[in-house]
């Protein structure tokens, strides 16, 4: 089982990283005999308490004594934070820069898929056009009906076997999803664009919306 990050265009990706880094030590050596070079170090941030003396006062602001005539202290402890360096372990360049990109992946995925639940929900609220019986009658129906697109983009992704770009589509009214091959209409659409058309459910670029509509008109018309 492979996480969900993997898709073959990351995949892809972290080889071209390998490629450029391979084993480099983090300073960028190519060869390099220092095993120093490879320790990974973290300044992290910790949270330590400080002893304090303070003297006790009346609330007008002068010093409670003792019967001794000496001013009554006490000792009280504050947050202070202070940063510490940390030996995580032994690692090469290309290690942290696949981490860094595995966690950026990670993230956006999060947010695309929240975005897209988000949209959902919304367009389910929107398209509850009933009637106090809860059934549509026969005008309330075919203006429904009306109103839908011609179909939904649900995702936009790569074939794991043919490496070509895909878009997940779905039917409205049919529950029916079909994957349209746009693999050559999409590389004339911007990378803002797409992430858009699969987060938001915005239109699909002009070259790449032809060819799912295309998809869908043959799909009916079997």
């Amino acid at each position: 089982m492979t996480p969900k990050w993997a898709t073959p265009a990351r995949k892809a990706q972290l080889v071209r990283l390998f490629q450029q880094y391979g084993n480099k030590c983090l300073h960028g050596h190519p060869v390099c005999p220092d095993p120093e070079h490879y320790v990974v170090h973290r300044e992290v941030g910790m949270l330590a308490w400080e002893p304090r003396v303070e003297t006790a006062r009346h609330r007008d602001g002068e010093p409670i004594r003792d019967r001794d005539g000496n001013p009554i202290t006490y000792t009280v402890l504050k947050p202070k934070v202070v940063s510490e360096t940390r030996t995580e372990g032994v690692s090469r360049l290309f290690d942290l820069k696949a981490e860094e990109a595995i966690r950026y992946w990670v993230s956006d995925d999060v947010s695309q898929r929240a975005a897209q639940w988000r949209e959902e929900q919304r367009r389910m609220h929107r398209d509850q056009r009933r009637i106090r019986q809860g059934r549509f009658d026969t005008v309330s129906r075919e203006q429904f009906l009306a109103s839908q697109p011609s179909y939904y983009i649900e995702a936009l992704g790569v074939d794991a076997l043919t490496f070509r770009a895909v878009a997940k589509v779905r039917i409205p009214s049919t529950g029916i999803r079909i994957f349209v091959d746009v693999g050559d209409a999409e590389h004339k659409a911007s990378k803002s664009a797409r992430r858009k058309a699969a987060r938001y459910g915005t239109p699909l670029p002009k070259t790449v919306d032809d060819v799912a509509q295309k998809a869908v008109e043959e799909w009916w018309a079997r």
